[in-house]
């Protein structure tokens, strides 16, 4: 009996014995990485992938091997793994590998958008990401019914894709809804920190005055001036006069001069030389400084103002200094000028 009970005593040493060797193994295997020089790869991990399909993709692409034994381990450890793009590499242990695919922070691209961009214009930056196409997007900034769910009281997004740089995901399926609601998310914390108004319409006028500023000016101490003179113009009833939005208004149509005929044709709803008023809607995406402007315009009395030729501006109260300063301009560049 003693003998029996020796021999059990062994065998279950013995069991102890492999599985402690297993379990360092398993650990060692997880630790490791195959490759510690290995560059990273994109891994696109479709909706609905199965685990075992996904790691034996990253077993032919070389990041892992094992792909068998690191299935069962997944498996064990549970927690499905996410669809999307993960930046993953050879150089990372299996640990760290099954930990992006299921917590890790997806491969994000970086875009810019500058102040001043239509709503075409962005829709084909974001389409140059290669993430999005530019039709899609602009199809959903036309959607009355997802322009009408953010409170904007306008046919389109308009001069509402706030200009910054960001960070997008890759939309699965390409949908660019989650790229535009980021954007308009931004555009909202903008408009709170420069004070807009709540109220639909009156936030919508500003943006279209904020948007004829960001196009008249890119000197930042000039925008509360500019909008200022628009504000001035506004009160008394004037004609806003403003090149940018009959250049707006003209689209492609407008080679580069604006002509006599241009500014005083009235089948151009944006033309301000021939129609009073803001014009329908905003002309752009105005950054940050111009929605200041329009929110707290400076307080003067100036109703004009012309290039200066050195990217400012002259700013005048009369119609007679006006005249002088544009006289001024046409010497200094002998050439003709179509200020506001």
């Amino acid at each position: 009996m003693l003998r029996h009970l020796t021999l059990t005593l062994a065998f279950v040493a013995a069991g102890f014995a492999l599985a402690a060797a297993a379990a360092q193994g398993i650990h060692l295997y997880l630790s490791t990485p195959l490759d510690p020089t290995a560059a990273p790869i994109v891994v696109t991990v479709s909706r609905g992938e199965g685990t075992d399909s996904l790691i034996s993709r990253l077993a032919e692409a070389n990041v892992i091997r094992f792909p068998q034994l690191l299935a069962l381990i997944a498996r064990i450890g549970g927690s499905n793994l996410r669809a999307g793009e993960f930046a993953l590499s050879a150089a990372m242990s299996p640990q760290e590998i099954l930990w992006t695919l299921r917590f890790g922070p997806p491969v994000r691209y970086r875009i810019t958008i500058p102040e001043g961009l239509t709503l075409k214009q962005t829709a084909a930056r974001l389409a140059e990401s290669g993430l999005v196409r530019a039709e899609d997007v602009l199809t959903l900034c036309h959607d009355p019914s997802f322009v009408a769910s953010h409170g904007i009281p306008a046919p389109n997004l308009e001069g509402y894709l706030f200009p910054d740089t960001y960070f997008f995901e890759r939309p699965l399926d390409g949908d660019p809804r989650p790229l535009i609601e980021a954007i308009l998310h931004r555009f909202a914390t903008a408009a709170r920190h420069a004070q807009l108004p709540t109220d639909p319409m009156a936030r919508h006028r500003l943006v279209i005055l904020a948007s004829i500023v960001e196009k008249e000016t890119s000197i930042p101490e000039e925008r509360p001036r500019v909008a200022g003179v628009y504000a001035n113009r506004l009160a008394r009833g004037m004609l806003l006069q403003a090149d940018p939005t009959v250049i707006y208004g003209l689209g492609e149509t407008f080679t580069g001069n604006l002509t006599r005929t241009q500014l005083h044709d009235r089948g151009n709803p944006y033309n301000t030389y021939a129609h009073p008023g803001l014009p329908p809607g905003p002309i752009c995406s105005p950054g940050l400084a111009a929605l200041q402007a329009a929110a707290a315009p400076e307080d003067h009395e100036y109703l004009y103002f012309v290039a200066s030729g050195d990217g400012g501006h002259y700013f005048s109260r009369t119609l007679a200094e006006h005249a002088m300063a544009v006289q001024r301009y046409r010497q200094q560049h002998k050439g003709p000028s179509s200020p506001p």
